[in-house]
């Protein structure tokens, strides 16, 4: 009978155990999850900083465009400035000149 008894209380415990390790393989699936949740958040959030990056660097290359774009418009404004004035200066020479022929 004691070596019933005996037997009863190993299974009893065994069995408390293995519901122990039930409990904390349960809590240790929960946690893992976490963990793939948190690496999955963690990707997604590396990709925006990604894209948002390249959304950076494109808008830093449009905006080097339109710098260089207007530096030439510029260029080119003040080249035909300086052609029209001495286009101009020529003009106000010749008719100088056709003035006095004509006095």
């Amino acid at each position: 009978m004691e070596d019933i008894d005996a037997t009863q209380n190993i299974i009893k415990n065994r069995e408390k155990t293995i519901d122990e390790l039930k409990i904390r393989l349960t809590g240790l699936v929960e946690v893992k999850n976490k963990l793939i949740k948190y690496q999955l958040d963690q990707r997604k959030t590396e990709k925006e900083s990604q894209d948002i990056e390249r959304s950076i660097q494109t808008k830093h290359k449009r905006i080097k465009d339109l710098e260089d774009r207007f530096q030439e418009k510029k260029n080119n404004t003040s080249r035909k400035i300086e052609e029209l004035t001495v286009s101009a200066e020529q003009l106000t020479e010749r008719i100088r000149v056709l003035e006095k022929k004509i006095s």
